[in-house]
């Protein structure tokens, strides 16, 4: 075969791919890659846009950030995550889309139309939000409405549309009539692209989670990007389980295992489902369990495989769900988003060739690597509930962000 056909099997981008290619922290920042600009502003020691950067990628402090020149606008954000919204009404940022969020921020209440599907729905809001109206709908591909009208409340005028991972035909056409934006929060946008194109290319704004999803997102649509790393969507209600006890399997693997698509990560598990040690207990389950098999299992998992050829500089779902029922992650790369972990850190385990069989056996020994007193686990749950359940909920900060 001629070199130039030859398939190329490595993996073509890289974290530091990804970060080479913004030239600043800031340029990150502008760009809709708060990951990216965190790692960069720690490396060059710059910990006020570190801090700013990780607030962009959804880990909400507390209390907001002390203002500064370069980052009014996001304290102003925290304030609103927080409940107090005279900060940005009160910005003098100028611009169409300034205008018209700060015209938002003076209603009573700003109209959301939230647009999901059966595996999506969990996205949706679990409890009120102040100051907003939302209207979710479900659809499923097989209740596709013929038109906006046909799916809105009497009187319901959407000042925005957030719609989780649906596309083509489940969403009407007369969608894009209205006048608000319509804000998209995507996955899969590599191999889904042919299905996705047709409305993405109509966005105002697309969420994604990780780097290499705004990377290839970016270069793809006309419209803004932001990976919100912090905001890994479940496909399943998030469950907070301190349980450490009764852990009786060493590794456990759920959903596409071994695909085309996915070679390294193939790779990556056949090397763990082979090693030859009888005392493991590995269960690897080839395709999607049922939520409630899921979160069982996920229960009794001592660690968790995780490798993100597909989402290098992200969180995947399976890493969130891990981590909150007291599982820890052994990770076959340097890429996920661990700056984001704090106290969680000493939960993510990376291997690579070279040691690969021994952390698994000494992972297995060790029992669930949760070694902490009270306080370190009041810890470990504090950085849990940071990440995945801000201040006002996942999506609270999803609607607050987009806007």
């Amino acid at each position: 075969m001629s070199e130039r056909l030859r398939p190329d099997y490595t993996r073509s981008v890289t974290l530091q791919d990804v970060l080479d290619s913004h030239a600043s922290a800031e340029v990150a920042l502008a760009a809709g890659a708060p990951y990216a600009a965190l790692v960069k502003a720690l490396e060059c020691g710059n910990e006020p846009l570190a801090a700013a950067a990780k607030i962009m990628c959804g880990v909400l402090p507390k209390e907001p950030p002390i203002s500064t020149a370069g980052n009014a606008h996001i304290q102003a954000l925290v304030h609103w995550c927080h409940g107090e919204t005279g900060p940005l009404r009160n910005s003098d940022a100028a611009g169409q889309n300034w205008a018209y969020l700060q015209a938002l921020l003076a209603k009573p209440q700003i109209n959301i139309l939230m647009l999901c599907g059966p595996l999506t729905q969990h996205g949706r809001p679990a409890d009120p939000i102040p100051g907003f109206r939302v209207e979710s709908v479900v659809l499923s591909r097989e209740n596709t409405p013929s038109s906006l009208q046909d799916i809105l409340p009497a009187g319901f005028q959407p000042d925005a549309v957030f719609v989780l991972d649906i596309y083509g035909t489940r969403l009407p056409e007369s969608l894009y009539n209205i006048s608000g934006p319509i804000i998209f929060f995507n996955m899969d946008s590599d191999f889904q692209l042919p299905h996705q194109y047709q409305d993405l290319i109509r966005a105002d704004l697309i969420i994604c989670n990780s780097l290499h999803e705004h990377r290839q997102l970016r270069g793809i649509y006309p419209c803004p990007v932001l990976a919100l790393t912090a905001n890994a969507l479940s496909f399943d209600p998030l469950e907070f389980s301190s349980a450490s006890e009764g852990k009786d399997l060493d590794l456990l693997h759920t959903g596409l295992s071994f695909s085309p698509i996915m070679r390294e990560k193939a790779q990556f598990l056949f090397r763990l489902a082979t090693i030859d040690d009888p005392a493991l207990k590995i269960r690897f389950h080839h395709g999607f369990m049922q939520n409630d098999d899921y979160l069982d299992a996920i229960r009794h998992a001592k660690c968790v495989p995780v490798f993100s050829a597909r989402m290098t500089g992200g969180v995947q779902t399976r890493s969130m769900d891990t981590l909150c029922n007291g599982g820890s992650l052994l990770l076959g790369g340097d890429d996920t988003a661990v700056e984001l972990f704090g106290p969680l850190r000493d939960r993510v385990h990376v291997a690579n060739a070279n040691n690969l069989e021994t952390k698994v056996v000494l992972k297995a020994r060790d029992g669930t690597g949760m070694k902490h007193g009270p306080s370190g686990e009041t810890s470990v749950k504090q950085a849990l509930e940071t990440l995945f359940q801000p201040a006002g909920g996942p999506a609270a900060r999803l609607l607050k962000f987009g806007l």
